[in-house]
């Protein structure tokens, strides 16, 4: 028996076990526990009773046997016997036990943490999806242009929860409900109200956002017709930038904020720390759209684009290099990813992918794992201090080298030798990590699809976590997923 086992002790003079509680005797590795019958919770709100219909010996058991074992502390408690003797009927008639709440407290009721009511949707969308599958660029939900005093939001101060008690009649306190962390940034006036709640309004015309618990009213640049040689290029330090026309041939327009293009972005460079809506993207692959935030577009073409967020089209997606952190969705009038090599974190979504001409449409899911960089990078640094350190004092065997060294080197080389030893030893130690972070991106993996709602031309090749598969003939409507017991990549 453990040393640690309850219910039950060693009497030496017979040499046997002996019970001392009521219950149900339990074997494992660790030894024999007896598992007392009554079971009182540990925020004692409940106290329980394990009904079996008899004992070891074979012999009934009445309510009479389990009340004059029950606990000490709860002798003088209400108990609900009706409950005791129902569990008593099941357990006699099934033949199986039957556990009975005998007594049970009040758990409190917890209360509300202090929250804020935004006036506008937080989430940065790129457009309103129509019935018709169309994509509405012009009712963006994530671009909410504000004037000087209109509301952004109201503030609620926590609510506090009711206390509760258990079964003794302690009282139980709630959790103390936490304020919300969210503040006023720059352009946004707060005011505090009677009823405690706090009120955010907009102290200049400009774009809404709240990003990192900050309520921020960033400064609008208005562009009213092309940014070319009359305007020049346009670099915005704070806020966003609306252009009410396009992006001509060969100029920047950088912005710490939104990026908004009602014209066409043609082979001009955008960078955006928010995000960026164009009505649509045409390049020669050389110049680059990047945007911190979700990049949006009637239709890609020839684009390069590099998204923190998602990347969605509502026509099309043509010969394009798109690196996106969150999803690449085509599910517009169109729908189409056709030809250039497309990355995502998260999930590939397109009503067709490929075209009738074949041509190599790459798609791929590659999800971001700085951790597992971080280490390889680490092991590789380990690898080369241990093959200098092996071209020092040679990789044969630490006790073959230091016998057969000089007396007077046999100090240093030793030192070495514990080096080199704790250098393998950290090698395997990353190389344990490195299979652990792998095993958690495979099952991340396998949460994330391919999918084409109509069709994949033959010409298409996917990829997941380095493993490829083409698609030889045309498919309708597959979905591409990855199997991380298997390793590959499986369709459905």
């Amino acid at each position: 028996m453990h040393e640690d086992s309850p219910g039950c002790e060693f009497d030496p003079e017979t040499r046997t076990l002996v019970a001392t509680v009521f219950g149900t005797v339990q074997f494992t590795k660790e030894g024999i526990r007896i598992i007392p019958s009554w079971e009182l919770s540990h925020d004692k709100t409940l106290l329980m009773v394990d009904v079996h219909p008899e004992d070891f010996n074979g012999e009934e058991i009445s309510s009479g046997r389990l009340l004059a074992v029950i606990p000490p502390e709860a002798k003088e408690l209400e108990l609900d016997f009706e409950a005791l003797n129902a569990a008593l009927a099941q357990a006699l008639e099934t033949k199986e036990f039957c556990p009975a709440v005998m007594a049970r407290g009040l758990l409190p009721e917890p209360g509300q943490d202090g929250r804020l009511k935004l006036a506008f949707k937080a989430d940065q969308t790129a457009g309103t999806l129509r019935e018709d599958g169309s994509m509405d660029f012009r009712e963006r939900g994530g671009i909410h242009f504000v004037n000087e005093g209109d509301e952004l939001g109201i503030l609620y101060p926590p609510i506090p929860g009711t206390p509760g008690h258990d079964i003794f009649g302690t009282p139980i306190e709630p959790a103390e409900p936490q304020p919300s962390k969210a503040k006023a940034g720059q352009g946004v006036t707060s005011t505090h109200n009677d009823d405690g709640t706090t009120a955010f309004t907009a102290s200049r015309v400009g774009v809404a956002h709240f990003l990192n618990d900050t309520l921020e009213v960033s400064e609008l640049l208005e562009i009213s017709g092309d940014v070319d040689y009359d305007t020049g290029n346009i670099h915005a330090e704070h806020g966003a930038v609306h252009i009410r026309g396009a992006i001509k041939s060969g100029f920047k327009v950088e912005a710490s904020g939104d990026v908004i293009v009602d014209g066409l972005i043609e082979e001009a460079d955008v960078t955006a720390g928010g995000l960026v809506v164009a009505g649509g993207i045409i390049m020669n692959g050389k110049n680059k759209v990047q945007a911190e935030g979700n990049v949006s577009a009637k239709f890609f073409q020839n684009a390069l684009v590099r998204a923190g967020g998602d990347v969605i089209a509502e026509l099309e997606i043509s010969h394009s290099d798109i690196i996106a952190t969150g999803s690449i969705i085509a599910l517009g009038r169109k729908g189409i990813i056709s030809g250039g090599h497309i990355i995502s974190g998260s999930d590939i979504h397109a009503k067709i992918i490929g075209n009738e001409s074949r041509s190599k449409t790459i798609v791929e899911i590659r999800l971001p794992s700085p951790r597992q960089d971080q280490l390889t990078n680490a092991r590789n640094q380990l690898t080369e201090e241990l093959s200098r350190l092996d071209k020092a004092i040679g990789a044969e065997d630490a006790l073959t080298m230091l016998m057969t060294a000089p007396e007077e080197d046999r100090r240093i080389l030793a030192e070495l030798v514990k080096v080199r030893g704790k250098i393998q030893a950290d090698i395997r130690t990353i190389d344990e990590s490195i299979a652990t972070e792998r095993k958690a991106l495979e099952d991340l993996l396998a949460e994330k699809q391919v999918k084409a709602e109509q069709q994949a031309f033959c010409g298409t090749e996917v990829i997941f976590s380095g493993k490829s598969l083409k698609v030889t003939e045309d498919m309708n409507a597959p979905r591409f997923h990855w199997n991380p017991q298997d390793r590959k990549i499986e369709t459905d």
